[in-house]
């Protein structure tokens, strides 16, 4: 039965973040020769902030609805979040690089209610953007053994007429590709990351356009990159190297675009990576013992975040300003911590921005918007 005690010392193994050693006692002092401080009342700890009211999210179950499938990328085209662009997975191919999911690009005109196939863009498709009208598919394609990390069959399309016709605008394999705001205008940047048949990997280029259509490379990262969420233009990358982890986009043109290092910044890498209000960065890694940290510095330094949180987080999203991680449960965070807040449905998958929405993919696989 549950026993509460005056008071508890406890033993901890740093390594191996286990418990090895616990001592209570019912007596109001400290064991004997616990330390040599005075006794001293302890300062009451501040009252909690008022619980946010629950996160309303509606299922998406309309007819046409691709319900089961895992959802790769999934993006709006404007800030009403209405018109949708997704990756899914339908299985599994065989190509030269071996075995890899087959996925395929769909649409939603009505926020994700009702989906269809859009066919005649890149096959197996990695990474879409979409802003307005024009929408952005890539592909990596099938690596080469040419020791330059090179691919054939990949490259970026491009659609301005909701995917009837498309154009192939680069044609070297792209893995990531993503809009921001910028300086008043939209940015696209796309990630050429080096391809190969083995373990080791190379540098991915970072390649720009302002228009979708016309593309630049503006400089490197040591290894496969990430995007910062939430019109941010700041790259990290997910490699054991020494350099600076993050990069900004500076440049008033196409032209004078460039990838430039933050100083002294520690890389956030392959996890999920956003902005929040304030400039503040967020990273959450599913597989890290600190599984959330923050960053007041653009990624210079970074604050262990992860107080609160229980269990698996499959990522984070903004919402009305306030920051949000959710996994197997739905945690906000309060300035100091993360607390349980109340949230409709089961446990997420994986989390989307969409425009002034957050849509998550609950497992089984059915896909909630919030309202």
């Amino acid at each position: 039965p549950l026993q509460h005690h005056t008071w508890s010392v406890w033993g901890i193994n740093a390594a191996r973040l286990q418990l090895t050693t616990l001592k209570v006692g019912d007596t109001g002092a400290w064991p004997p020769g616990f330390d040599t401080l005075a006794d001293h009342v302890a300062v009451a700890p501040p009252p909690p902030s008022p619980s946010p009211a629950p996160i309303a999210f509606e299922a998406l179950t309309g007819e046409g609805s691709h319900t089961k499938l895992p959802v790769r990328e999934l993006v709006a085209a404007g800030s009403a979040g209405r018109l949708l662009w997704a990756i899914v997975e339908t299985g599994s191919v065989t190509t030269a690089a071996g075995l890899v999911p087959r996925t395929e690009l769909m649409r939603s005109d009505d926020g994700g209610a009702r989906w269809v196939r859009v066919s005649g863009g890149p096959a197996l498709p990695a990474g879409v953007a979409a802003s307005g009208a024009t929408v952005l598919a890539s592909s990596i394609g099938e690596p080469l053994d040419d020791g330059k990390g090179t691919s054939s069959g990949g490259g970026l399309f491009l659609t301005r007429d909701g995917g009837v016709t498309w154009r192939r605008v680069v044609d070297e394999g792209v893995r990531r590709v993503r809009t921001f705001e910028y300086q008043g205008r939209r940015l696209f940047l796309a990630e050429r990351p080096w391809t190969t048949r083995g373990a080791a990997t190379g540098p991915s280029r970072i390649l720009a356009s302002l228009d979708g259509e016309t593309w630049r490379a503006i400089g490197e990262v040591p290894g496969p990159a990430s995007f910062a969420l939430l019109d941010v233009p700041l790259v990290t990358f997910a490699k054991n190297v020494s350099a600076d982890g993050f990069y900004r986009v500076e440049g008033a043109d196409l032209a004078s675009l460039a990838l430039v290092a933050v100083p002294r910044s520690t890389q956030a890498g392959s996890g999920s990576l956003i902005t929040a209000p304030g400039g503040v960065l967020w990273h959450v890694d599913p597989n890290a013992i600190v599984v959330a940290r923050r960053s007041t510095d653009s990624g210079r330094t970074w604050l262990a975040a992860s107080d609160g949180l229980a269990g698996r987080i499959a990522g984070l999203f903004v919402l009305r300003d306030r920051v949000y991680a959710v996994g197997d449960g739905a945690y906000v965070w309060d300035g100091s911590r993360w607390t349980v807040v109340a949230m409709r449905g089961s446990k997420t998958q994986a989390v989307f921005p969409v425009g002034d929405a957050v849509i998550i993919q609950a497992l089984p696989g059915h896909l909630e918007r919030s309202r």
